[in-house]
């Protein structure tokens, strides 16, 4: 749906409009209707990736929060995929605000698949959305659109999980993990999910394994901030604008190069607040 606040236009998600959601649209956590410069000119790849899968979830509308600009980071890095990436669209699972369910659902999907190629195959899982750190564990969790402070365990899906479920199945020559999410305790504004709270929460450093690269928006402690003037998340649209500008041709150590410095450098002139992308591998870095 389309909104206008102080004579500009912004969409919002339907699931706010139904939810009566308008704290959030007065908050500003709403997506500008305006198009991002890797959002046009995407560039048509050359590889052939027929045995190539992707997972892509864009949380954007919660319950109680919202990330700002995640279903647009999920829907453009979708079309970096078929087009850039050259992966067939039926070798990719899509959701938007996806329950704890449907996380799993995708997981188990991604697996069957994989176990059928005996040749083997590649994995890409794409998250964009909001992350929470258990305090008692410190371990990360993806929260799903129906996830809760209340009963993490049970609601919101163990990143070292995701990592162990997927990395490990049978016959994946790479799973390559994207993830734009803080896990701090703020969302991409800075702004606390819970009122009471004035720190941020640091977590545990993710556990890989198999064959597995993961590339995590931030460091512990840190927040996964929004571009708000290009509608994506900091981290999704330098991982765009990387893909856009070396038209998917690249070594994977200069992929997460690219992005890592692009973000450390806009977040500390414009934000005055680092954001550091993290690259974690159990594997060497090879073409992307």
């Amino acid at each position: 749906a389309l909104v206008t606040k102080d004579s500009t236009s912004y969409l919002i998600s339907k699931e706010s409009l139904y939810k009566g959601n308008f704290k959030a649209i007065q908050s500003m956590s709403i997506t500008s209707a305006s198009k991002s410069d890797v959002d046009k000119d995407i560039p048509q790849g050359k590889a052939d990736r027929e045995n190539t899968f992707a997972v892509i979830i864009a949380n954007e509308a919660y319950e109680e929060y919202v990330a700002q600009a995640a279903k647009n980071d999920g829907a453009v890095f979708e079309e970096y995929c078929t087009k850039t990436l050259n992966i067939p669209k039926t070798n990719i699972i899509y959701y938007e605000n996806a329950t704890i369910n449907n996380m799993h659902a995708a997981v188990k999907r991604i697996k069957d698949l994989a176990e059928v190629y005996e040749d083997g195959c590649e994995i890409i899982f794409y998250y964009a959305g909001l992350g929470i750190t258990d305090e008692a564990t410190k371990e990360k969790y993806l929260l799903p659109s129906d996830g809760t402070y209340k009963a993490i365990s049970n609601t919101c899906y163990n990143l070292n999980k995701l990592y162990s479920d997927i990395g490990s199945t049978q016959n994946i020559s790479r799973a390559l993990f994207l993830i734009d999410a803080p896990f701090n305790g703020y969302d991409r504004e800075n702004k606390p999910l819970q009122k009471a709270r004035g720190v941020a929460i640091k977590s545990n450093k993710s556990k890989l394994q198999g064959k597995t690269i993961a590339i995590e928006a931030s460091a512990e402690g840190e927040t996964a901030y929004l571009y708000k003037e290009q509608n994506h998340g900091l981290f999704t649209y330098f991982l765009l604008k990387t893909l856009q500008q070396s038209k998917g041709e690249i070594n994977m150590q200069k992929f997460s190069d690219d992005i890592t410095k692009s973000c450390k450098e806009y977040s500390t002139k414009k934000l005055h607040n680092v954001q550091t992308p993290q690259t974690n591998t159990s594997i060497n870095l090879i073409d992307l």
